[in-house]
Parts: structure tokens; C-alpha cells; sequence
């Protein structure tokens, strides 16, 4: 939905999602739900909840040693804090 630009819509999946990924302690799904939806946040201007979500990714992929991922949420950080 992000992709076609339904940016309601796919917060709104995301969040069903992550109540999953809770539901099922899966780090890994959490980590990349509040990387979308951080995504998405940074996108709507709201920087400082985009910010939020990617520090809340950052630890959760620092916990399960993703590198991969905590690489993905340094570059995202990295488009916030060049658009402050």
C-alpha cells in the first residue's frame, strides 16, 4: 500500500502486524514493522515519530545481531536527520 501510495492503509496492516509479531515475541517482525511505519512517519514530515520507531528498530536488531536490518535503520536514520 506505501508502494500506491495508500499510506492509511499500510499503517494500518503494519500496526495489525507488529500486534502479530507481538503476540509472537518475533523481534525480527517488530524491527522491520517500525521500520515501515517509521518510513512511512518520515515521509508524512513526522520526523520525530519516524525517529522513535527507527531507534526502537535499531535495538531490536541489535538484540537478535541483525546486521542486515541495523544496517537498513542507520540509513534511515541517516534520510531523518539530513531532513531536519
Amino acid at each position: 500500500y506505501d508502494y500506491f501510495e495508500s499510506t492509511e492503509h499500510a499503517k494500518k496492516y503494519y500496526s495489525k502486524a507488529e500486534t502479530v509479531y507481538q503476540g509472537l515475541n518475533d523481534l525480527k517482525g517488530l524491527s522491520w514493522c517500525d521500520v515501515f511505519i517509521g518510513d512511512i512517519l518520515e515521509d508524512e514530515n513526522n520526523n520525530e515519530e519516524a525517529e522513535k520507531r527507527f531507534y526502537r528498530a535499531q535495538r531490536y536488531f541489535l538484540s537478535i545481531q541483525d546486521s542486515i536490518g541495523l544496517a537498513s535503520t542507520y540509513e534511515y536514520l541517516g534520510n531523518v536527520y539530513e531532513n531536519k
